[in-house]
């Protein structure tokens, strides 16, 4: 297998595909990664809201959790009545993060057609068999390969950001725990998108069809059908609250005091319940979807690799609370289980069937 990637590696470096796909990448992130800063945050600042979350002197935590758990008096006030994009700030790296995958997400589906159809086709991979390695083996070697370019341009990626950050010098606020999170999920997501790419081109041995599944997974994970319909079925399902229920919440949140509204998702129904201190705000009425029916749908939903990007369902939850109640560890695990199935799928195929130059 060593001998394997060597091989593959001598090919890559001697190859156009990873210099242009490295070119590629900086051109298109550096452009979005701006465009995004320069739209999402940097309009607010020029417009007068001069406040960031430094200027306000409180924490990067702060500007987390306000809105979604209580926090301190003194910063609460602050976020809340004192003009700042601390806000903005927030929205805006949660966008460029969950876009993060995106780019090198197309590359790749490009790359790899491109990259490994030419070995099939010039007959490389079927030589490796001939000289007696196994066809796992060579499988497991361009999926390793694959996965370090992946590694390569999402650093690459976080490095582009990191400069254009600082040639806004913006300093967005970055609590750790969520955002290296954050950071494996969209790694998770491009390593998804290249097993389910790799396990094609493997069994199929055309390049036209891996260029097909790429488009397809492409437009997938920009277009989350399947968990978009499970979320409107599931949404469709409540029923309205009696009159008395809703005068009886309007009363509880007029005299509430906002600082000690808090949110929780609910997992078991996929949607977040408000909380005043300790006591939930009733929410507007009752699920009434069968339970069969709830099940699957939950399912289809959970199994969303991309869950957690700015691109699918996830945009609808904050990432504080996504992180803090276990919504970005189920999708860990959905892409964990995406990358082990579609390459299991491609590793027994490859076995047994005959690869063809």
């Amino acid at each position: 297998m060593k001998k394997i990637l060597a091989g593959m590696f001598f090919r890559l470096f001697r190859g156009f595909e990873i210099w242009a796909l490295i070119g590629l990448l900086l051109i298109a992130s550096t452009y979005i990664f701006s465009a995004t800063i320069s739209n999402q945050y940097y309009m607010s600042y020029e417009a007068g809201m001069h406040k960031t979350f430094e200027d306000l002197g409180v924490s990067d935590l702060d500007v987390y959790k306000f809105s979604n758990e209580p926090i301190s008096r003194e910063s609460f006030d602050k976020l809340l009545y004192e003009d700042n994009v601390a806000g903005e700030e927030l929205n805006c790296l949660e966008i460029l993060i969950g876009f993060a995958h995106l780019i090198p997400a197309i590359l790749i589906a490009i790359f790899i057609p491109v990259f490994f159809g030419r070995m099939f086709s010039d007959g490389t991979i079927k030589n490796y068999i001939i000289c007696g390695y196994k066809k796992g083996d060579v499988y497991l070697s361009s999926l390793c390969l694959t996965f370090v370019i992946d590694i390569v341009i999402m650093v690459l990626n976080v490095l582009i950001l990191v400069l254009v950050c600082c040639a806004y010098s913006w300093h967005p606020p970055v609590y750790l725990p969520v955002c290296i999170l954050q950071f494996v999920i969209v790694s998770l997501v491009l390593f998804t998108v290249s097993s389910i790419i790799i396990s094609v081109m493997f069994i199929s041995s055309k390049r036209t069809i891996a260029f097909i599944a790429g488009f397809l997974v492409i437009f997938l994970i920009t277009t989350p059908l399947s968990s978009t319909i499970a979320e409107s079925m599931m949404s469709s399902y409540y029923e309205p609250a009696s009159d008395a229920q809703i005068e009886e919440l309007r009363k509880e949140r007029e005299t509430m005091d906002k600082h000690d509204f808090g949110m929780k998702i609910d997992l078991s129904e996929h949607m977040i319940r408000m909380y005043n201190k300790d006591k939930e705000l009733k929410e507007m009425g009752t699920s009434s979807l069968p339970p069969v029916l709830k099940t699957v749908c939950l399912a289809v939903i959970y199994l969303d690799p991309i869950a957690m990007t700015a691109t699918g369902t996830g945009e609808a939850f904050p990432w504080y609370l996504a992180y803090r109640d276990g919504l970005m560890a189920i999708c860990v695990a959905s892409n964990v289980f995406w990358i082990i199935l579609a390459n299991g799928i491609g590793l027994v195929v490859t076995k047994k069937r005959e690869i063809k130059a």
